[in-house]
Protein backbone atom coordinates (compact mmCIF):
# COMPACT_ATOMS: atom_id res chain seq x y z
CA UNK A 1 0.00 0.00 0.00
CA UNK A 2 1.41 3.34 -1.01
CA UNK A 3 1.85 5.77 1.87
CA UNK A 4 2.21 9.38 0.90
CA UNK A 5 3.26 12.25 3.16
CA UNK A 6 2.78 15.94 2.65
CA UNK A 7 5.12 18.92 2.33
CA UNK A 8 3.85 22.38 3.15
CA UNK A 9 4.49 24.75 0.24
CA UNK A 10 5.23 28.28 1.31
CA UNK A 11 5.47 31.12 -1.11
CA UNK A 12 6.44 34.77 -0.56
CA UNK A 13 4.39 37.48 -2.22
CA UNK A 14 6.11 40.08 -4.34
CA UNK A 15 6.43 43.51 -2.63
CA UNK A 16 3.84 46.15 -3.38
CA UNK A 17 4.93 49.54 -4.66
CA UNK A 18 3.31 52.95 -4.16
CA UNK A 19 -0.42 53.62 -3.80
CA UNK A 20 -1.58 50.34 -5.32
CA UNK A 21 -0.68 48.39 -2.17
CA UNK A 22 -4.20 48.67 -0.84
CA UNK A 23 -5.46 46.26 -3.50
CA UNK A 24 -3.06 43.44 -2.55
CA UNK A 25 -5.97 41.24 -1.54
CA UNK A 26 -7.37 40.92 -5.09
CA UNK A 27 -7.36 37.19 -5.97
CA UNK A 28 -6.20 37.86 -9.54
CA UNK A 29 -3.29 39.95 -8.22
CA UNK A 30 -2.24 37.11 -5.93
CA UNK A 31 -2.44 34.60 -8.79
CA UNK A 32 -0.46 36.90 -11.12
CA UNK A 33 2.19 37.30 -8.43
CA UNK A 34 2.51 33.53 -8.03
CA UNK A 35 2.89 33.02 -11.80
CA UNK A 36 5.59 35.69 -12.01
CA UNK A 37 7.37 34.38 -8.90
CA UNK A 38 7.84 30.81 -10.14
CA UNK A 39 8.00 31.43 -13.89
CA UNK A 40 4.92 29.26 -14.48
CA UNK A 41 2.94 29.19 -17.72
CA UNK A 42 2.06 31.33 -19.58
CA UNK A 43 5.47 32.96 -19.03
CA UNK A 44 7.10 29.97 -20.76
CA UNK A 45 4.92 30.54 -23.85
CA UNK A 46 5.52 34.32 -23.81
CA UNK A 47 9.27 33.72 -23.55
CA UNK A 48 9.13 31.34 -26.51
CA UNK A 49 7.15 33.82 -28.63
CA UNK A 50 8.67 37.19 -27.66
CA UNK A 51 11.88 36.48 -25.73
CA UNK A 52 13.26 36.99 -22.24
CA UNK A 53 13.18 40.81 -22.49
CA UNK A 54 9.41 40.75 -22.88
CA UNK A 55 9.06 38.52 -19.80
CA UNK A 56 11.33 40.86 -17.83
CA UNK A 57 9.25 43.87 -18.89
CA UNK A 58 6.07 42.10 -17.75
CA UNK A 59 7.60 41.28 -14.37
CA UNK A 60 8.75 44.90 -13.88
CA UNK A 61 5.45 46.51 -14.93
CA UNK A 62 3.21 44.18 -12.91
CA UNK A 63 5.46 44.48 -9.86
CA UNK A 64 5.18 48.29 -10.01
CA UNK A 65 1.38 48.03 -10.11
CA UNK A 66 1.23 45.49 -7.28
CA UNK A 67 0.35 42.67 -9.73
CA UNK A 68 -3.11 44.19 -10.22
CA UNK A 69 -4.74 42.94 -13.43
CA UNK A 70 -4.96 45.31 -16.40
CA UNK A 71 -7.67 43.59 -18.43
CA UNK A 72 -9.76 41.82 -15.74
CA UNK A 73 -10.71 44.80 -13.59
CA UNK A 74 -14.36 43.68 -13.49
CA UNK A 75 -16.04 40.29 -13.77
CA UNK A 76 -17.30 41.05 -17.31
CA UNK A 77 -13.77 42.02 -18.45
CA UNK A 78 -14.91 44.13 -21.45
CA UNK A 79 -11.35 45.28 -22.19
CA UNK A 80 -10.09 41.69 -22.47
CA UNK A 81 -12.86 40.72 -24.85
CA UNK A 82 -12.36 43.92 -26.87
CA UNK A 83 -8.65 43.18 -27.42
CA UNK A 84 -9.36 39.58 -28.48
CA UNK A 85 -12.01 40.80 -30.95
CA UNK A 86 -9.66 43.50 -32.30
CA UNK A 87 -6.78 41.07 -32.86
CA UNK A 88 -9.03 38.72 -34.84
CA UNK A 89 -10.40 41.37 -37.22
CA UNK A 90 -9.54 40.99 -40.89
CA UNK A 91 -7.69 44.33 -41.19
CA UNK A 92 -5.07 43.25 -38.65
CA UNK A 93 -2.56 40.45 -39.17
CA UNK A 94 -0.47 39.13 -36.28
CA UNK A 95 2.63 37.00 -36.64
CA UNK A 96 2.70 33.23 -36.40
CA UNK A 97 4.61 33.54 -33.14
CA UNK A 98 1.70 35.44 -31.56
CA UNK A 99 -1.13 33.18 -32.71
CA UNK A 100 -0.58 30.55 -29.93
CA UNK A 101 -0.63 33.37 -27.34
CA UNK A 102 -3.91 34.68 -28.78
CA UNK A 103 -5.46 31.19 -28.80
CA UNK A 104 -4.42 30.60 -25.19
CA UNK A 105 -5.68 34.05 -24.10
CA UNK A 106 -9.05 33.46 -25.76
CA UNK A 107 -9.47 30.06 -24.07
CA UNK A 108 -8.48 31.30 -20.62
CA UNK A 109 -10.60 34.48 -20.88
CA UNK A 110 -13.75 32.42 -21.17
CA UNK A 111 -12.83 30.12 -18.28
CA UNK A 112 -14.11 31.03 -14.84
CA UNK A 113 -11.14 30.36 -12.54
CA UNK A 114 -8.95 33.02 -10.94
CA UNK A 115 -5.78 31.29 -12.21
CA UNK A 116 -7.11 31.33 -15.78
CA UNK A 117 -7.98 35.05 -15.56
CA UNK A 118 -4.54 35.82 -14.15
CA UNK A 119 -2.82 33.91 -16.96
CA UNK A 120 -5.07 35.57 -19.56
CA UNK A 121 -4.19 39.03 -18.16
CA UNK A 122 -0.46 38.40 -18.70
CA UNK A 123 -1.06 36.97 -22.19
CA UNK A 124 -3.22 39.95 -23.24
CA UNK A 125 -0.67 42.47 -21.94
CA UNK A 126 2.04 40.71 -23.94
CA UNK A 127 -0.16 40.64 -27.05
CA UNK A 128 -1.06 44.33 -26.78
CA UNK A 129 2.54 45.44 -26.22
CA UNK A 130 3.71 43.40 -29.22
CA UNK A 131 0.99 44.79 -31.54
CA UNK A 132 0.55 48.35 -30.22
CA UNK A 133 2.08 49.95 -33.33
CA UNK A 134 -0.27 47.96 -35.55
CA UNK A 135 -3.29 48.95 -33.44
CA UNK A 136 -2.43 52.68 -33.35
CA UNK A 137 0.29 53.44 -35.93
CA UNK A 138 0.17 57.21 -35.41
CA UNK A 139 0.75 57.58 -31.69
CA UNK A 140 1.48 54.21 -30.04
CA UNK A 141 4.89 54.05 -28.29
CA UNK A 142 7.60 52.17 -30.14
CA UNK A 143 8.94 49.06 -28.44
CA UNK A 144 7.42 46.38 -26.20
CA UNK A 145 8.41 47.92 -22.85
CA UNK A 146 7.26 51.43 -23.77
CA UNK A 147 3.90 50.17 -25.01
CA UNK A 148 3.48 48.11 -21.84
CA UNK A 149 4.23 51.15 -19.63
CA UNK A 150 1.64 53.21 -21.52
CA UNK A 151 -0.89 50.42 -21.15
CA UNK A 152 -0.29 50.16 -17.39
CA UNK A 153 -0.75 53.92 -16.99
CA UNK A 154 -3.97 54.02 -19.01
CA UNK A 155 -7.36 54.09 -17.29
CA UNK A 156 -9.14 52.94 -20.44
CA UNK A 157 -7.34 50.08 -22.27
CA UNK A 158 -10.17 49.88 -24.83
CA UNK A 159 -9.27 53.37 -26.09
CA UNK A 160 -5.78 52.11 -26.97
CA UNK A 161 -7.06 49.49 -29.41
CA UNK A 162 -7.74 51.78 -32.39
CA UNK A 163 -6.85 55.19 -33.82
CA UNK A 164 -8.55 58.18 -32.07
CA UNK A 165 -11.50 59.72 -33.84
CA UNK A 166 -10.36 62.58 -36.13
CA UNK A 167 -11.30 66.13 -35.08
CA UNK A 168 -14.02 67.54 -37.33
CA UNK A 169 -12.72 70.44 -39.47
CA UNK A 170 -14.11 73.93 -39.01
CA UNK A 171 -16.94 74.81 -41.39
CA UNK A 172 -15.92 76.74 -44.50
CA UNK A 173 -17.89 78.90 -46.83
CA UNK A 174 -19.73 76.94 -49.48
CA UNK A 175 -18.10 77.23 -52.89
CA UNK A 176 -20.27 78.24 -55.81
CA UNK A 177 -21.90 75.34 -57.55
CA UNK A 178 -20.43 74.29 -60.86
CA UNK A 179 -22.50 72.25 -63.25
CA UNK A 180 -20.75 69.04 -64.16
CA UNK A 181 -21.54 66.94 -67.18
CA UNK A 182 -23.33 63.67 -66.55
CA UNK A 183 -20.97 60.84 -65.74
CA UNK A 184 -20.42 58.18 -68.35
CA UNK A 185 -21.55 54.83 -66.99
CA UNK A 186 -18.64 52.45 -66.64
CA UNK A 187 -18.97 49.03 -68.21
CA UNK A 188 -20.19 46.35 -65.84
CA UNK A 189 -17.62 43.86 -64.63
CA UNK A 190 -18.80 40.45 -63.53
CA UNK A 191 -17.82 39.74 -59.92
CA UNK A 192 -16.17 36.32 -59.61
CA UNK A 193 -17.92 33.85 -57.30
CA UNK A 194 -16.53 33.58 -53.76
CA UNK A 195 -13.77 31.07 -53.19
CA UNK A 196 -14.93 27.73 -51.80
CA UNK A 197 -14.30 27.14 -48.08
CA UNK A 198 -11.02 25.39 -47.18
CA UNK A 199 -11.19 21.60 -47.02
CA UNK A 200 -12.03 20.00 -43.70
CA UNK A 201 -8.96 19.02 -41.65
CA UNK A 202 -8.60 15.45 -40.34
CA UNK A 203 -9.13 16.73 -36.79
CA UNK A 204 -12.32 18.58 -37.79
CA UNK A 205 -13.55 15.46 -39.57
CA UNK A 206 -12.95 13.32 -36.46
CA UNK A 207 -14.82 15.78 -34.23
CA UNK A 208 -17.73 16.01 -36.68
CA UNK A 209 -18.00 12.22 -36.97
CA UNK A 210 -17.74 11.73 -33.19
CA UNK A 211 -20.51 14.23 -32.43
CA UNK A 212 -22.69 12.69 -35.14
CA UNK A 213 -22.26 9.24 -33.55
CA UNK A 214 -23.77 10.45 -30.27
CA UNK A 215 -27.38 9.88 -31.31
CA UNK A 216 -30.18 8.98 -28.92
CA UNK A 217 -30.03 5.45 -27.54
CA UNK A 218 -32.53 3.47 -25.47
CA UNK A 219 -32.40 3.36 -21.68
CA UNK A 220 -31.72 -0.16 -20.39
CA UNK A 221 -33.97 -1.09 -17.42
CA UNK A 222 -32.40 -1.99 -14.08
CA UNK A 223 -32.02 -5.66 -13.33
CA UNK A 224 -29.49 -8.43 -12.68
CA UNK A 225 -26.18 -8.78 -14.50
CA UNK A 226 -26.31 -9.81 -18.13
CA UNK A 227 -23.69 -12.13 -19.61
CA UNK A 228 -23.07 -14.54 -22.47
CA UNK A 229 -26.00 -16.97 -22.81
CA UNK A 230 -28.66 -14.72 -21.22
CA UNK A 231 -31.78 -13.74 -23.15
CA UNK A 232 -34.75 -11.43 -22.86
CA UNK A 233 -35.96 -7.86 -23.44
CA UNK A 234 -33.05 -6.29 -21.53
CA UNK A 235 -30.57 -8.13 -23.79
CA UNK A 236 -32.40 -6.71 -26.81
CA UNK A 237 -32.28 -3.19 -25.30
CA UNK A 238 -28.55 -3.64 -24.74
CA UNK A 239 -28.08 -4.60 -28.38
CA UNK A 240 -30.05 -1.57 -29.60
CA UNK A 241 -27.92 0.70 -27.43
CA UNK A 242 -24.65 -0.74 -28.73
CA UNK A 243 -25.86 -0.42 -32.33
CA UNK A 244 -26.71 3.25 -31.71
CA UNK A 245 -23.32 3.92 -30.07
CA UNK A 246 -21.45 2.24 -32.94
CA UNK A 247 -20.01 -0.60 -30.86
CA UNK A 248 -22.17 -3.33 -32.45
CA UNK A 249 -22.08 -3.59 -36.23
CA UNK A 250 -25.54 -4.98 -36.92
CA UNK A 251 -28.82 -3.85 -38.45
CA UNK A 252 -31.11 -5.18 -35.72
CA UNK A 253 -30.73 -6.37 -32.15
CA UNK A 254 -31.67 -9.87 -31.05
CA UNK A 255 -32.90 -11.09 -27.69
CA UNK A 256 -29.94 -13.48 -27.07
CA UNK A 257 -26.60 -12.51 -25.53
CA UNK A 258 -24.25 -14.02 -28.12
CA UNK A 259 -20.55 -13.65 -28.87
CA UNK A 260 -20.89 -10.59 -31.18
CA UNK A 261 -22.86 -8.82 -28.46
CA UNK A 262 -20.21 -9.72 -25.86
CA UNK A 263 -17.44 -8.41 -28.12
CA UNK A 264 -19.36 -5.17 -28.70
CA UNK A 265 -19.90 -4.70 -24.95
CA UNK A 266 -16.17 -5.25 -24.31
CA UNK A 267 -15.41 -2.52 -26.84
CA UNK A 268 -17.84 -0.16 -25.08
CA UNK A 269 -16.21 -0.94 -21.73
CA UNK A 270 -12.71 -0.22 -23.06
CA UNK A 271 -13.89 3.11 -24.46
CA UNK A 272 -15.26 4.09 -21.04
CA UNK A 273 -12.35 2.93 -18.88
CA UNK A 274 -14.23 -0.09 -17.50
CA UNK A 275 -12.90 -3.65 -17.09
CA UNK A 276 -13.57 -5.26 -20.51
CA UNK A 277 -15.17 -8.45 -19.17
CA UNK A 278 -18.19 -8.47 -21.51
CA UNK A 279 -20.60 -8.56 -18.55
CA UNK A 280 -23.19 -5.84 -18.00
CA UNK A 281 -22.93 -5.17 -14.25
CA UNK A 282 -23.96 -2.09 -12.29
CA UNK A 283 -20.99 0.06 -13.35
CA UNK A 284 -21.37 -0.75 -17.04
CA UNK A 285 -25.15 -0.20 -16.86
CA UNK A 286 -24.61 3.26 -15.33
CA UNK A 287 -22.21 4.19 -18.15
CA UNK A 288 -24.61 2.86 -20.80
CA UNK A 289 -27.51 4.91 -19.46
CA UNK A 290 -25.78 8.31 -19.60
CA UNK A 291 -27.88 10.26 -22.17
CA UNK A 292 -26.29 10.92 -25.55
CA UNK A 293 -26.83 14.68 -25.20
CA UNK A 294 -24.81 14.66 -21.95
CA UNK A 295 -22.00 12.75 -23.66
CA UNK A 296 -22.01 15.26 -26.53
CA UNK A 297 -21.91 18.24 -24.15
CA UNK A 298 -18.98 16.69 -22.26
CA UNK A 299 -17.08 16.07 -25.51
CA UNK A 300 -17.59 19.67 -26.65
CA UNK A 301 -16.34 21.02 -23.30
CA UNK A 302 -13.23 18.84 -23.43
CA UNK A 303 -12.51 19.81 -27.05
CA UNK A 304 -12.76 23.50 -26.10
CA UNK A 305 -10.27 22.97 -23.24
CA UNK A 306 -7.81 21.06 -25.41
CA UNK A 307 -7.75 23.38 -28.44
CA UNK A 308 -5.59 25.99 -26.68
CA UNK A 309 -2.82 23.50 -25.89
CA UNK A 310 0.53 24.22 -27.54
CA UNK A 311 2.84 21.67 -25.93
CA UNK A 312 5.70 21.32 -28.39
CA UNK A 313 7.41 18.09 -29.47
CA UNK A 314 8.44 16.63 -26.08
CA UNK A 315 6.28 16.54 -22.96
CA UNK A 316 4.87 14.33 -20.20
CA UNK A 317 1.09 14.39 -19.77
CA UNK A 318 -0.98 12.88 -16.97
CA UNK A 319 -4.74 12.58 -17.53
CA UNK A 320 -6.24 12.84 -14.05
CA UNK A 321 -9.65 11.55 -15.13
CA UNK A 322 -8.25 8.47 -16.89
CA UNK A 323 -5.47 7.89 -14.30
CA UNK A 324 -2.88 7.34 -17.04
CA UNK A 325 0.35 9.01 -18.15
CA UNK A 326 2.50 9.09 -21.29
CA UNK A 327 5.80 10.62 -22.36
CA UNK A 328 5.69 11.98 -25.92
CA UNK A 329 8.66 12.86 -28.12
CA UNK A 330 8.25 14.11 -31.71
CA UNK A 331 4.70 12.79 -31.91
CA UNK A 332 5.55 9.28 -30.67
CA UNK A 333 4.71 7.85 -27.25
CA UNK A 334 7.95 6.74 -25.57
CA UNK A 335 6.61 5.48 -22.21
CA UNK A 336 3.02 5.18 -20.98
CA UNK A 337 0.99 3.37 -18.38
CA UNK A 338 -1.45 3.61 -15.46
CA UNK A 339 -1.04 5.98 -12.55
CA UNK A 340 -2.38 6.14 -9.01
CA UNK A 341 -3.62 9.64 -8.19
CA UNK A 342 -5.30 11.62 -5.44
CA UNK A 343 -8.59 10.43 -3.99
CA UNK A 344 -11.75 12.52 -4.31
CA UNK A 345 -11.07 14.19 -0.94
CA UNK A 346 -7.40 14.91 -1.85
CA UNK A 347 -7.41 15.39 -5.63
CA UNK A 348 -4.30 15.75 -7.75
CA UNK A 349 -4.35 19.32 -9.16
CA UNK A 350 -4.28 20.40 -12.79
CA UNK A 351 -0.93 22.02 -13.62
CA UNK A 352 1.43 23.09 -16.40
CA UNK A 353 5.10 23.12 -15.37
CA UNK A 354 8.38 21.30 -16.06
CA UNK A 355 10.29 18.39 -14.53
CA UNK A 356 13.83 19.66 -13.94
CA UNK A 357 15.33 17.10 -11.53
CA UNK A 358 15.25 13.35 -10.84
CA UNK A 359 15.78 12.06 -7.30
CA UNK A 360 17.20 8.53 -7.40
CA UNK A 361 16.54 6.20 -4.44
CA UNK A 362 14.62 8.77 -2.36
CA UNK A 363 14.09 8.31 1.35
CA UNK A 364 10.62 8.74 2.85
CA UNK A 365 9.75 10.74 5.94
CA UNK A 366 6.89 8.95 7.65
CA UNK A 367 4.06 11.28 8.78
CA UNK A 368 4.09 11.79 12.52
CA UNK A 369 0.48 10.68 12.88
CA UNK A 370 1.28 7.34 11.21
CA UNK A 371 4.40 6.90 13.31
CA UNK A 372 2.54 7.52 16.58
CA UNK A 373 -0.52 5.46 15.74
CA UNK A 374 0.99 2.47 13.95
CA UNK A 375 4.77 2.19 14.03
CA UNK A 376 5.92 3.04 17.54
CA UNK A 377 3.45 0.52 19.09
CA UNK A 378 4.89 -2.20 16.79
CA UNK A 379 8.44 -1.25 17.76
CA UNK A 380 7.50 -1.58 21.43
CA UNK A 381 6.20 -5.12 20.75
CA UNK A 382 9.17 -6.08 18.55
CA UNK A 383 12.52 -4.38 19.23
CA UNK A 384 13.74 -5.31 15.72
CA UNK A 385 10.69 -3.97 13.84
CA UNK A 386 12.36 -0.73 12.68
CA UNK A 387 15.56 -2.53 11.66
CA UNK A 388 13.66 -5.22 9.72
CA UNK A 389 11.61 -2.63 7.85
CA UNK A 390 14.39 -0.16 7.05
CA UNK A 391 13.07 2.55 9.38
CA UNK A 392 15.49 4.96 11.03
CA UNK A 393 14.92 7.45 13.86
CA UNK A 394 16.10 10.92 12.75
CA UNK A 395 15.89 14.46 14.10
CA UNK A 396 12.77 15.14 12.00
CA UNK A 397 11.01 11.88 12.86
CA UNK A 398 10.94 8.38 11.41
CA UNK A 399 12.41 7.97 7.94
CA UNK A 400 12.32 4.92 5.69
CA UNK A 401 15.62 4.26 3.93
CA UNK A 402 15.87 4.16 0.11
CA UNK A 403 15.14 0.92 -1.68
CA UNK A 404 12.56 -1.17 -3.47
CA UNK A 405 10.33 -1.30 -0.38
CA UNK A 406 10.23 2.48 0.04
CA UNK A 407 6.75 3.97 -0.53
CA UNK A 408 8.23 6.37 -3.11
CA UNK A 409 9.82 3.51 -5.04
CA UNK A 410 13.19 3.89 -6.72
CA UNK A 411 12.84 7.46 -8.01
CA UNK A 412 10.99 10.73 -7.63
CA UNK A 413 10.50 13.28 -10.43
CA UNK A 414 10.67 16.84 -9.10
CA UNK A 415 8.68 19.71 -10.62
CA UNK A 416 10.33 23.13 -10.92
CA UNK A 417 8.86 25.65 -8.50
CA UNK A 418 6.54 23.10 -6.89
CA UNK A 419 7.62 21.50 -3.62
CA UNK A 420 4.30 19.80 -2.92
CA UNK A 421 3.34 17.72 -5.96
CA UNK A 422 5.69 15.22 -7.63
CA UNK A 423 5.70 11.98 -9.59
CA UNK A 424 7.29 8.92 -7.97
CA UNK A 425 7.60 5.16 -8.15
CA UNK A 426 5.98 2.52 -5.98
CA UNK A 427 7.12 -0.42 -3.86
CA UNK A 428 7.49 -3.74 -5.66
CA UNK A 429 5.36 -6.81 -5.08
CA UNK A 430 2.13 -8.31 -6.37
CA UNK A 431 -0.08 -6.27 -4.04
CA UNK A 432 1.18 -2.96 -5.38
CA UNK A 433 1.04 -4.13 -9.01
CA UNK A 434 -2.59 -5.12 -8.44
CA UNK A 435 -3.33 -1.53 -7.39
CA UNK A 436 -2.14 -0.30 -10.81
CA UNK A 437 -4.20 -2.99 -12.59
CA UNK A 438 -7.40 -1.96 -10.75
CA UNK A 439 -9.97 -0.01 -12.81
CA UNK A 440 -10.27 2.66 -10.09
CA UNK A 441 -6.91 4.27 -9.25
CA UNK A 442 -7.82 7.47 -7.40
CA UNK A 443 -6.66 6.46 -3.94
CA UNK A 444 -3.73 8.47 -2.57
CA UNK A 445 -3.07 11.91 -1.09
CA UNK A 446 -2.49 13.79 -4.33
CA UNK A 447 0.85 12.84 -5.89
CA UNK A 448 1.30 10.75 -9.04
CA UNK A 449 2.52 7.18 -8.43
CA UNK A 450 3.84 5.27 -11.48
CA UNK A 451 4.49 1.51 -11.74
CA UNK A 452 7.59 1.48 -13.99
CA UNK A 453 9.49 4.55 -12.85
CA UNK A 454 12.86 3.18 -14.05
CA UNK A 455 11.80 3.27 -17.72
CA UNK A 456 10.64 6.86 -17.35
CA UNK A 457 13.86 7.89 -15.58
CA UNK A 458 15.94 6.41 -18.42
CA UNK A 459 13.89 8.28 -21.02
CA UNK A 460 14.24 11.59 -19.14
CA UNK A 461 18.03 11.20 -18.69
CA UNK A 462 18.60 10.04 -22.28
CA UNK A 463 19.69 13.57 -23.31
CA UNK A 464 22.58 13.48 -20.81
CA UNK A 465 25.48 11.36 -22.17
CA UNK A 466 26.93 11.08 -18.66
CA UNK A 467 23.97 8.95 -17.57
CA UNK A 468 24.17 5.74 -19.54
CA UNK A 469 21.57 3.02 -19.04
CA UNK A 470 24.08 0.96 -17.06
CA UNK A 471 24.87 3.85 -14.74
CA UNK A 472 21.17 4.49 -14.15
CA UNK A 473 20.55 0.81 -13.33
CA UNK A 474 23.43 0.88 -10.85
CA UNK A 475 22.24 4.08 -9.16
CA UNK A 476 18.73 2.66 -8.79
CA UNK A 477 19.97 -0.66 -7.40
CA UNK A 478 22.30 0.41 -4.59
CA UNK A 479 23.59 3.43 -2.76
CA UNK A 480 22.10 6.51 -1.20
CA UNK A 481 19.90 9.28 -2.53
CA UNK A 482 21.12 11.27 -5.57
CA UNK A 483 19.45 14.32 -7.14
CA UNK A 484 20.25 14.71 -10.86
CA UNK A 485 19.43 17.92 -12.75
CA UNK A 486 18.00 17.20 -16.21
CA UNK A 487 20.10 18.48 -19.10
CA UNK A 488 16.82 19.31 -20.84
CA UNK A 489 13.86 19.95 -18.47
CA UNK A 490 10.71 18.26 -19.76
CA UNK A 491 7.35 20.10 -19.78
CA UNK A 492 4.74 18.28 -17.68
CA UNK A 493 0.98 18.77 -17.94
CA UNK A 494 -1.67 17.42 -15.57
CA UNK A 495 -4.98 17.61 -17.48
CA UNK A 496 -8.54 16.58 -16.69
CA UNK A 497 -9.90 15.01 -19.88
CA UNK A 498 -13.14 13.10 -19.41
CA UNK A 499 -13.73 12.79 -23.17
CA UNK A 500 -11.44 12.72 -26.20
CA UNK A 501 -11.07 11.26 -29.69
CA UNK A 502 -8.19 8.89 -30.47
CA UNK A 503 -6.19 9.34 -33.67
CA UNK A 504 -8.14 6.46 -35.26
CA UNK A 505 -11.48 8.18 -34.45
CA UNK A 506 -12.33 6.06 -31.38
CA UNK A 507 -14.42 8.09 -28.95
CA UNK A 508 -13.30 7.75 -25.32
CA UNK A 509 -15.09 8.73 -22.09
CA UNK A 510 -14.10 8.57 -18.42
CA UNK A 511 -16.03 9.17 -15.20
CA UNK A 512 -16.05 12.72 -13.87
CA UNK A 513 -14.33 11.47 -10.71
CA UNK A 514 -13.48 14.91 -9.28
CA UNK A 515 -16.64 16.68 -10.51
CA UNK A 516 -14.65 19.21 -12.57
CA UNK A 517 -16.03 18.45 -16.04
CA UNK A 518 -18.51 21.33 -16.21
CA UNK A 519 -16.28 23.85 -14.45
CA UNK A 520 -12.58 23.50 -13.70
CA UNK A 521 -11.50 24.57 -10.19
CA UNK A 522 -9.99 28.02 -9.92
CA UNK A 523 -8.08 27.66 -6.64
CA UNK A 524 -5.86 25.14 -4.85
CA UNK A 525 -7.84 21.92 -4.61
CA UNK A 526 -5.51 19.97 -2.32
CA UNK A 527 -4.36 21.79 0.81
CA UNK A 528 -3.03 18.78 2.73
CA UNK A 529 0.69 19.30 3.57
CA UNK A 530 3.41 16.95 2.30
CA UNK A 531 1.42 14.84 -0.18
CA UNK A 532 4.59 13.29 -1.64
CA UNK A 533 6.94 12.92 1.29
CA UNK A 534 9.99 15.01 2.00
Amino acid sequence: MIRVAFLLFACTALPMVGPVAAQDAAPEAKAIGEILAVGAPPLIDIDAALGAEAVAALRNTYTLRGNRPIWFVTAAAPAARALIDRLTQSDLTIGNNLQPLLDAARARTYESGVDSRAAADLLLSALYSATARALRPKDAPAGFAAALDALSASTDPIALLSEPEPVAPAPVAEAPKVETPPAVEAPKVETPPPAPPPPESPEQARIKAALASLQDWPVIPDGPKLALGDAGPRVEALGKHLIASGDLKAETAGAEFDLPLKSALENFQRRHGLPPDGVMGAGTLAALNVPAKDRAASLERNIARSQARQWGERYLVVNLAAARYRLVDKGSTIVEGPAILGAVATPTPVLDAAIDRVELRPSYRIPQSVADRQLWPRQEEDALYFINHGIRVTDDGLRQVPGAGNPLGLAKLLIAGNNRIALHGAPGGEQNQAAFDAPERHANLGCVALPNIAALVKALLAADPAWTEGRIDGALAVGGTQVVALAQPVPVHFVYDTAWIDADGTLQFRDDIYGWDKEMPGAEVNTVPEPCGS
